[in-house]
């Protein structure tokens, strides 16, 4: 787990809501979309936004935006949504394993690091949509 200030970023993003484990699928739609229009390139980031803590949200209800940094006049388009997320500090964390695990690796962010780390999430970067 690491700190780092990022820029803002204008992202392409499919909302999944449920558990963490099956964010597979919003990941194959917003990378499929962005593939299929040349949007990849140097510049591209894939960012995921945790909104609820699992440890206090009920699995079905726990929202994660896959997101992909995209540049220029891009619009939104059927479950492809587009949004800023906010210059600022973010916790980065990488995955390692299956997506039936990734569930595991939000627990330990949200559920160890998070209240260990004498930081807060902020609630107007967590609310866009």
């Amino acid at each position: 787990m690491k700190i780092e200030k990022l820029p803002a970023m204008h992202v392409a993003f499919v909302r999944h809501v449920g558990p963490f484990r099956d964010v597979g699928g919003a990941w194959g739609s917003v990378m499929g979309w962005a593939g299929m229009r040349g949007l990849f390139g140097p510049h591209t980031r894939a960012i995921g936004v945790i909104h609820d803590d699992p440890d206090i949200t009920a699995p079905e209800q726990l929202r994660y935006d896959a997101s992909v940094t995209v540049l220029g006049d891009v619009r939104a388009e059927g479950t492809i949504g587009i949004q800023e997320i906010a210059a600022g500090d973010y916790a980065i964390a990488r995955h390692r394993g299956p997506y039936d695990r990734i569930s595991e690796t939000y627990a330990r962010m949200c559920g160890e690091w998070l209240p260990s780390s004498g930081r807060e999430l902020d609630r107007d970067v967590r609310g866009q949509a």
